[in-house]
């Protein structure tokens, strides 16, 4: 029994190089590629975790519209093609102000943070345009990368909210107050660097 066993996990090794070699369905790589995207970038990851405490900070019933918005509005920028140039300016402008309105007003201002996911949400989506190609793999490229930053954004306020009811003290919320603080903080330095004399960003 012992044999058999080994046997299984040898003949699982050895076939794990030439199955990862080929896509489960035609055309599904740029799915895959598109999911890790939006967490290839400084900037959109930045822009996930701060909306992801700010949208952590509301009542549950707010968060399916939240995350709809999130969604939707990425997918709409995916519409109307490249526009921007370079983002990196923007998306740590938006993650700036997101982690501060985090870091201040937990929980408050829900205008100010159906604005910012609509904004967040359309940069993310903006920055997964890929480049030239066939019409039907960028779709699906595109369609993996929204999906991600989606399904990272929902992760991480998942979290949030579970840790929120099951952890009631008063540490947690101040933990989370100082977790969007150095969030801003970093988003700050970042446009600090592109700003400064001298300096050479890469465009995300």
């Amino acid at each position: 029994m012992r044999l058999a066993t080994w046997g299984v996990w040898l003949f699982g090794l050895g076939v794990a190089g030439p199955a990862r070699a080929h896509s489960p369905a035609p055309g599904v790589e740029g799915f895959f590629l598109g999911l890790a995207h939006p967490f290839s970038t400084p900037g959109q990851v930045v822009v996930i975790l701060a909306l992801a405490l700010v949208v952590g900070g509301f009542a549950t019933r707010l968060v399916p519209w939240m995350l709809g918005v999130f969604f939707a509005a990425g997918f709409a920028s995916l519409l109307p093609g490249p526009v921007l140039a370079a983002l990196e300016v923007p998306l740590f402008a938006v993650g700036l102000v997101a982690a501060v309105a985090a870091a201040s007003l937990p929980g408050q201002g829900a205008a100010v943070a159906f604005g910012l996911l609509v904004l967040g949400g359309g940069l993310i989506g903006h920055a997964s345009i890929p480049g030239p190609g066939p019409v039907q793999d960028r779709i699906v490229t595109m369609a993996g990368a929204i999906t991600g930053a989606s399904l990272g954004l929902a992760y991480g306020v998942g979290l949030l909210v579970v840790l929120r009811e099951k952890m009631r003290a008063p540490w947690v919320a101040i933990g989370l107050r100082v977790l969007a603080a150095w969030i801003a903080a970093v988003a700050a330095l970042m446009l600090a660097l592109v700003f400064a004399p001298g300096a050479e960003v890469a465009p995300l």
